[in-house]
């Protein structure tokens, strides 16, 4: 059997593992927040699972984009590993990774 096709994830901690610490808290996540804002509106529909997962740990349905965007800073604030937060932060760094920002 081959193994590979029963791969669904492959799971890497960047952290001291591929980058350093200090280019994780230093660049990737102030780069992430500043962008927050802006991404969240201009990709409304790309991100409306990861919206919705926010309305539902919120236990808000009604919560709009605009009022999610604090929510995620918040969670920055507090260090959260929250599922929708890290998805959103990943798509934001590889935005500015194709985009030749981050390197």
């Amino acid at each position: 059997m081959n193994t590979a096709q029963n791969i669904n994830a492959i799971v890497t901690d960047i952290e001291g593992t591929t980058s350093s610490l200090s280019f994780v808290k230093d660049v990737l996540f102030p780069y992430a927040r500043e962008r927050i804002p802006a991404y969240v509106e201009s990709h409304k529909a790309k991100l409306a699972d990861i919206l919705n997962e926010v309305r539902v740990i919120e236990s808000n349905s009604k919560l709009t984009a605009e009022q999610i965007v604090p929510i995620f800073l918040r969670w920055m604030d507090e260090d959260k590993k929250i599922t929708p937060l890290k998805t959103l932060q990943g798509l934001i760094w590889k935005a500015g990774y194709d985009a030749g920002e981050l390197q």
